[in-house]
């Protein structure tokens, strides 16, 4: 399989990210596709912001708000934005784009999670973003030597080890075992996956260990 470099960033607004030097870090990181969220802009701030890489791009409904991108060097074969029930927004939160790998395809996901705050309609929402993020992995994972991978700010803390005040966190609506159960599809035995996660158990505890920082 060809080599491929995906990235994930978070920008906080793509002008500021383009200020803040993003161009020059993304040739030196030699990356391929790059998944945004909280772009917080326009196609022509994309297109001022990453000259010479192609698009697609779902802005939120609320213009400097939210907002999710897939850039990169290659167009993309396809491209979906339609995520859960039409009964909730998920605009400017959820984006597909389909690219050829090898002769695999691949569908690469840069996913803006809501934030949430309990006991609240936002947290209404999230649930159901979190339910229709579900849906869609099952989904993914059903597609028969297809290819996926989901990016992005995520918003949830899945297990204790995830952060080190558990305890004090509920209510901000981003720690949340049960729905956070959909983040969890990789198997925790046998295999490379298995290895992989655990490993990637072991360096979280020990980050947990050290400091608390809470997921923004």
């Amino acid at each position: 399989m060809p080599h491929l470099r995906i990235a994930s960033v978070n920008v906080n607004g793509i002008r500021a990210a383009a200020r803040n030097g993003m161009s020059s870090w993304l040739d030196a990181a030699d990356v391929d596709i790059l998944t945004l969220q909280e772009v917080r802009g326009q196609d022509e701030h994309l297109e001022a912001a990453l000259p010479g890489w192609t698009f697609v791009h779902d802005e939120a409904t609320a213009k400097g708000r939210a907002g999710v991108a897939i850039a990169s060097r290659v167009p993309a074969i396809a491209s979906r934005t339609e995520f859960g029930d039409d009964d909730f927004d998920s605009k400017g939160r959820w984006i597909e784009a389909d690219f050829l790998i090898g002769d695999r395809p691949l569908t690469v996901v840069s996913a803006y999670v809501h934030s949430g705050e309990a006991d609240t309609p936002k947290q209404e929402e999230k649930w159901k973003f979190l339910d229709a993020f579900g849906v869609r992995l099952a989904d993914l994972g059903d597609d028969d030597g297809a290819l996926a991978l989901v990016t992005g700010d995520l918003n949830v803390g899945h297990r204790e080890l995830d952060i080190k005040n558990w305890a004090g966190q509920p209510q901000e609506g981003r720690f949340s075992p049960p729905r956070a159960r959909v983040l969890r599809p990789v198997p925790r035995s046998g295999g490379r996956d298995g290895r992989v996660r655990r490993r990637l158990d072991r360096h979280r505890s020990r980050l947990g260990r050290r400091r608390a920082r809470v997921p923004r």
